[in-house]
């Protein structure tokens, strides 16, 4: 009978201490606590909210309303706890996590918005696309249709790009496209004025003696070339 008694009085220990272990799991704690505040800690709560359980006059914050150390409220508090937690770093993996595509694309359109776009911002369109592939093309809004104005022109550079079936690939390729013919644009005239100049250059440029003699022999070949080339007549003689 004593060994019964001794057991059930164990048991009744062991769960009571669960049931601390579980209160103490979903508190948020702000200070260090000794064995009362290992738990929270290893958790990673630091704020405090709530109200306050007070537990051999040790403060505790609670995470939502009073917690009464009773089996079915607890499990109600603890399961509510959970989903609050649960959906919090749902929202902080979606907000933080991002992957290379999306890094890429961010450092794309920051370099667009810096050079090109402080004046007149880019515009972005989703359109249908054109071309084999089915419904994947012609159904869906994958086509990426990019305007960005170009102070050089004068006038707005367009690109549409739909390389790729994934929407966030087309974005970056249309992207790319975008900036290098916005590069093209600022260095065409510059391209264009080096080019007249070394025109220029060429038409001053007097000929040596050498080159003189040269350009004389070529042309000389060039004439008998053309020389042999006509039609020879034959001519009977009788």
């Amino acid at each position: 009978m004593r060994l019964v008694k001794v057991t059930l009085i164990y048991h009744f220990l062991l769960a009571k201490l669960a049931v601390l272990c579980l209160c103490f799991s979903v508190c948020r704690c702000s200070i260090s606590l000794g064995f009362v505040g290992v738990i929270p800690r290893l958790y990673g709560y630091t704020e405090c909210q709530g109200m306050f359980l007070y537990v051999s006059n040790l403060p505790v914050s609670i995470l939502e309303g009073e917690l009464h150390l009773c089996v079915g409220i607890l499990n109600r508090g603890v399961s509510a706890a959970s989903d609050d937690l649960g959906a919090a770093d749902v929202v902080e993996k979606d907000v933080n996590f991002r992957s290379y595509e999306d890094e890429t694309l961010l450092r794309l359109r920051r370099q667009v918005r810096e050079k090109y776009g402080r004046e007149v911002p880019l515009r972005e369109y989703f359109i249908k696309g054109t071309g084999p592939g089915g419904q994947k093309v012609n159904k869906t809004n994958n086509c990426v249709q990019l305007i960005q104005y170009s102070n050089t022109l004068g006038t707005n550079i367009v690109v549409k790009c739909h390389i790729h079936r994934s929407l966030l690939q087309n974005r970056i390729e249309a992207t790319r496209i975008l900036l290098r013919k916005l590069e093209e644009a600022e260095t065409e005239p510059i391209r264009a004025a080096k080019h007249l100049q070394e025109k220029e250059k060429r038409k001053i440029l007097k000929l040596t003696a050498a080159e003189k003699a040269q350009k004389k022999f070529e042309k000389q070949l060039r004439s008998e070339k053309k020389a042999n080339r006509r039609k020879t007549k034959i001519e009977d003689d009788f």
